[in-house]
């Protein structure tokens, strides 16, 4: 779609084998609703979902599937904002031949995600740079990172859901976001862990069977147990170590 371009209503379009399959660039008030972005079988890179400098669009039941070699990026919303993206599924691609990341935002801030899915991928969702965001009610199963944040701040993060994966929520360099009523389980590492981040608000998750620690958090400051966040309400259940350093849980 070209640069610019606003009020259009993409609908159940499915595009094939292409480097960037949906694309939008400056572009405003548009919706892309129930479209299909499959991965070329031949190229060593592919972005399904781009916008980049865009706001105010809407992305609603849509399904991106990673290329099955090479790098692959689901959805991407680049120094974008105040979108909304809500149930849409992004697929990764087979795990020895391809790098999959299904939700990624990069600069970008005041966007809405809920109720969509990451399934068999390296990240999950991804934040970068990017601040004010809301992530809620989605879900991330099979995932290297189910949630990540780094150097983002005043995001939240509630009642999402991540199992099945290596590491559950993993904040590094972020601060003062809120991180309320998520869950983590059966993760082969870690529910959650933190690094470098402080003044996030704790609140409410729960960390149960993964094989890790519930949670870890290896900032240093005058939080929770002399971390660098404030922990209430948390639970774990059946975690080998509960929470690094005692007490966040």
């Amino acid at each position: 779609m070209g640069p610019g371009i606003h009020d259009v209503i993409v609908k159940n379009c499915v595009v094939n084998g292409f480097y960037r399959d949906f694309y939008l660039t400056s572009a405003h008030s548009n919706t892309l609703a129930g479209n299909t972005a499959n991965g070329p079988s031949y190229s060593n890179s592919f972005y399904g979902f781009v916008l980049e400098a865009s706001a105010s669009n809407t992305l609603a039941s849509n399904t991106a599937n990673a290329a099955p070699y090479g790098l692959s990026f689901d959805f991407v919303l680049d120094g974008s904002a105040s979108n909304a993206l809500r149930g849409n599924t992004a697929n990764g691609g087979p795990l020895y031949t391809s790098t999959s990341h299904g939700f990624i935002l990069s600069g970008s801030e005041a966007n809405s995600l809920s109720r969509n899915t990451a399934s068999g991928t390296s990240t999950g969702f991804a934040l970068g740079g990017s601040q004010s965001n809301t992530l809620s009610l989605n879900t991330a199963t099979g995932n290297d990172i189910g949630i990540v944040l780094d150097g983002s701040s005043w995001n939240t993060l509630a009642f999402n859901d991540v199992e099945g994966g290596t590491v559950g929520y993993v904040l590094q360099g972020s601060s003062s976001n809120t991180v309320t009523n998520n869950f983590a389980a059966y993760n082969s590492a870690d529910g959650f862990s933190f690094a470098g981040s402080a003044g996030n608000n704790v609140v409410g998750n729960n960390a149960q069977q993964n094989a890790g620690v519930g949670f870890r958090d290896t900032t240093i400051s005058t939080g929770t147990s002399n971390t660098g966040s404030y922990y209430w309400g948390n639970y774990c259940v059946g975690n080998p170590t509960p929470s690094v350093p005692t007490g966040l849980c």
